[in-house]
C-alpha cells in the first residue's frame, strides 16, 4: 500500500472520528515547512481526486492540496477513538466478488435517507462509468452491476453520500 493511500485512509478516519466526536481542529504540516489548522466543525465536505484532497467548508471556502505535500497531521481529540471507529464505518461498503469478471454487487448500509452516487474510475483517475445516482432510503442497500464491456484491470469504485465517501479497489480479470 502506497504512502499516499495510507495518508488518505488515516486522514478519512481522523476526519470521520473527529466529526463524530465534535473535535475542534486538525493540524497539518506541509513539505514547504508551512502549517495549517482547520476546524472540523466547519468542514461541509471532503473529496479526493487522484492525489488531490479538497476540503469544502460550511462558509463556502475551499482548500485543495496534494496529499504528497502533507508531512504530518494531528488532531486535538484523544479519548474514546477506538469505540467511535468501531461504530462509525461510514457506509460500511462491501464489494463482491473481488476480483470479478465485470459483474459484482455493492452492499452498504446508509445511516439516513440520502442522495448517493456510485462511480467507477480507472487507475489514472478517469471516470469509466457512473453506476448509480439517486436518493436511497435509510438502511441496507444493494446494487448489482454488470459491465461486460469493461477491460481487465484495476479500478476504483467511488461511493459518495451526504457526509460520507468510500473508495473500493476492484480487480476485473
Amino acid at each position: 500500500m502506497g504512502k499516499s493511500l495510507i495518508k488518505i485512509i488515516v486522514f478519512i478516519v481522523v476526519i470521520l472520528t473527529s466529526l463524530a466526536m465534535k473535535a475542534q481542529n486538525v493540524y497539518f504540516s506541509y513539505t514547504d515547512s508551512t502549517n495549517g489548522t482547520y476546524s472540523l466543525n466547519d468542514v461541509r465536505r471532503m473529496t479526493f481526486n487522484n492525489n488531490l484532497m479538497n476540503l469544502e467548508m460550511n462558509d463556502g471556502t475551499n482548500y485543495q492540496w496534494n496529499i504528497n505535500n502533507v508531512v504530518s497531521f494531528r488532531y486535538n481529540e484523544v479519548t474514546g477513538i477506538g469505540e467511535v471507529i468501531k461504530g462509525l464505518n461510514g457506509l460500511d461498503v462491501k464489494l463482491f466478488p473481488n476480483p470479478n469478471s465485470g459483474s459484482f454487487q455493492l452492499a452498504y448500509k446508509l445511516p439516513k435517507e440520502t442522495h448517493i452516487e456510485v462511480s467507477l474510475y480507472s487507475t489514472d483517475g478517469k471516470l469509466v462509468k457512473t453506476l448509480y445516482t439517486g436518493q436511497q432510503n435509510l438502511g441496507e442497500q444493494k446494487i448489482n452491476v454488470i459491465l461486460s464491456e469493461i477491460p481487465k484491470g484495476i479500478y476504483t469504485c467511488y461511493i459518495e453520500a451526504e457526509g460520507f465517501s468510500v473508495n473500493k479497489k476492484m480487480i476485473v480479470n
